[in-house]
C-alpha cells in the first residue's frame, strides 16, 4: 500500500476464511494510524457474496447427490460417441420433442455447469426413458454405476433447477467488474431470504428439505441484522430509486418482530439512519478540512487577525464574516441529507437508469452525498470473476505458487488484470450451443477428408 501510495481505504472484500479476520484487524489498525479510514474502519471487512452463494448451493446439492450422479452418467453415456448421440436424437424425435438444444455434460466442481446440465436434461426426460427401453447397453452400463435415472430423480431435479436458477443469476450479477454491484447486493440477500423462507413451508417435502438446508447456510452469514456490513444498506440508500424508506421496509420484512424477528421497525430505522448520519458527518468533516485549507490559502493575502495594523472594527467585522460563513456551511451540511431523503424517488422500472450518471449530474446539489456515493458504489461485493465464482473446489495454492516472491505474485496479478481489461464484458463460461455447432462442423470436415482420402486411394 505504501509503494502504491494508498493511504485511504473504505473496504476490503475477502472470502469468509477465519484467517482473513486477523488480516483485517491488522490492516484496520494501520489505516487508523494513518487516519485513512471512515468511522475508524469498523466496517472495513466486506465478505465475498459469490463465495457465500457458492457455499449455500453446495449445501443444497447434498440431498440430491445420487440423483445428479445418475443423470450425469446418463448424459455422459449419450455424449460418449456419435452413434449414441444419433440414437438419442432419434428417441427425442420419436417423443416429438421439438427443440434444437442438446444435453450438455457438466464439470463436477463447477455448480453452474451442473445447473446448465440439469436444465437442458429436463427437456429430454421422455427421450431418456425411451432410450432405456430401446438400448439395452445403456441400461447395462449405468447399472454398473448407480443405475438409470428414476422418477424420483427427475422429481428432485425439477425442484432443484428453480433454486439453482436464482443463485446462478445472482452470482452472475454480483461477479461483474464493469458495472456497479454494491447497490444490488441488498436486493439479492433479502430476495433469496424471502424465497427460501417461503419454500421451507412448501408442501413438497423435497422442496422443504432443500430450502431448509440452504436457508441454514444463508442465515449463517446473512441471517442476523448485525452480521451484515451496514455499507450494504447505505449503498441502497444512495440509490435514488429506493433510499432509506425502502431499506427499512425490506429489513422489517425479514428481521421485524411481526415476521418472526427480534427487531422493531423503529429500531431498524434508527439503526440504519444512525449509521447513515455518522458516515455523513464523517464525510462532512473530511470535506470541511479541504474547504478550510482552501479558505486559508485564499485568506493569506488579507491581513490576519494578529496583524496589529488593522483596526478594531476590521478585526470584529472579519471575525463576524467568518462566523456567518461557518454557520451557513453548517446549515447546508445538515440539510443536504434531509433534502436528498425527502426528494422524489426515481423510476425503479427504468432499465436505462444509470446511477453513476445520476450522481454526477447531482453532485453540485448534493456535494457530500456524491462523495459518499462515489466511494460506496465502487465497493466490489465479490472477490472473483464470474468464471471462478461457480467453483466448489478448494482454493488452495500449490507448493510452487506458495513459494513465489511477493514481487512475482504482484506482477502476475497486475498482468492478468491488464490483459483482461476491456470495455466489453468477457464471458468465460462455455456456450454449449456454440460447442455443438463446432463439433458438427468438425465432424463434417472429418467426413470430407475421409472421402478425399478414399478417392485418392481408389485412383492409385
Amino acid at each position: 500500500m505504501l509503494n502504491w501510495g494508498i493511504d485511504r481505504v473504505l473496504t476490503v472484500t475477502v472470502d469468509n476464511a477465519s484467517s482473513n479476520d486477523v488480516g483485517m484487524t491488522y490492516l484496520k489498525k494501520r489505516i487508523n494510524n494513518w487516519k485513512g479510514s471512515v468511522l475508524k474502519g469498523i466496517h472495513l471487512h466486506m465478505r465475498c457474496c459469490a463465495h457465500i452463494l457458492s457455499l449455500t448451493v453446495k449445501d443444497g446439492l447434498k440431498d440430491v447427490d445420487d440423483s445428479i450422479h445418475r443423470i450425469r452418467s446418463a448424459v455422459r453415456y449419450v455424449r460418449s460417441s456419435n452413434s449414441r448421440m444419433q440414437r438419442f436424437k432419434s428417441c427425442a424425435h420419436e417423443e416429438k420433442l421439438e427443440t434444437k438444444k442438446l444435453v450438455c455434460l457438466d464439470l463436477e466442481t463447477r455448480w453452474n455447469s451442473t445447473f446448465l446440465m440439469l436444465e437442458s436434461t429436463l427437456v429430454f426426460k421422455r427421450a431418456f426413458e425411451r432410450l432405456e427401453e430401446e438400448d439395452d447397453k445403456y441400461k447395462v452400463e449405468l447399472e454398473k454405476l448407480k443405475g438409470t435415472p428414476n422418477d424420483l430423480d427427475w422429481h428432485y431435479v425439477e425442484s432443484l433447477v428453480p433454486f439453482l436458477k436464482i443463485f446462478y443469476d445472482a452470482t452472475l450479477k454480483v461477479s461483474g467488474s464493469l458495472y456497479v454491484t454494491s447497490n444490488d447486493l441488498f436486493h439479492i440477500i433479502y430476495g433469496i431470504a424471502c424465497k427460501l423462507t417461503k419454500e421451507t413451508s412448501s408442501k413438497i417435502e423435497s422442496h422443504k428439505s432443500m430450502a431448509r438446508r440452504m436457508k441454514a447456510k444463508h442465515d449463517k452469514y446473512w441471517g442476523s441484522f448485525d452480521n451484515i456490513n451496514p455499507l450494504v444498506f447505505i449503498a441502497v440508500v444512495l440509490d435514488p430509486r429506493y433510499k432509506l424508506e425502502y431499506v427499512c421496509f425490506a429489513l422489517d420484512e425479514v428481521y421485524g418482530i411481526e415476521h418472526g424477528g427480534i427487531w422493531t421497525k423503529d429500531e431498524l430505522f434508527e439503526s440504519v439512519k444512525g449509521f447513515l448520519e455518522d458516515m455523513f458527518n464523517d464525510y462532512s468533516e473530511m470535506r470541511g478540512v479541504t474547504c478550510e485549507s482552501s479558505s486559508r490559502s485564499v485568506g493569506s493575502a488579507t491581513p490576519n487577525e494578529n496583524d496589529e495594523s488593522q483596526s478594531v472594527e476590521d478585526y470584529l467585522k472579519k471575525k463576524f464574516r467568518r462566523k456567518r460563513m461557518e454557520d451557513r456551511v453548517g446549515e447546508t451540511t445538515l440539510s443536504e441529507l434531509e433534502r436528498y431523503l425527502k426528494a422524489n424517488l426515481e423510476d425503479d422500472e427504468d432499465i436505462t437508469f444509470n446511477i453513476l450518471a445520476w450522481w454526477k449530474k447531482h453532485s453540485s446539489e448534493y456535494p457530500i452525498l456524491s462523495l459518499m456515493a462515489r466511494d460506496v458504489l465502487e465497493i466490489p461485493v465479490s472477490t472473483v470473476a464470474s468464471e471462478s465464482a461457480f467453483s466448489t473446489g478448494g482454493r488452495v495454492l500449490d507448493a510452487i505458487r506458495s513459494s513465489l516472491t511477493p514481487l512475482v505474485v504482484e506482477s502476475l496479478i497486475c498482468g492478468q488484470n491488464w490483459l483482461r481489461s476491456s470495455t466489453l464484458p468477457i464471458d468465460m463460461e462455455e456456450n454449449f450451443e456454440e460447442i455443438e455447432e463446432l463439433e458438427q462442423e468438425l465432424k463434417e470436415s472429418c467426413l470430407d477428408d475421409c472421402t478425399i482420402m478414399s478417392d485418392l486411394v481408389d485412383d492409385d
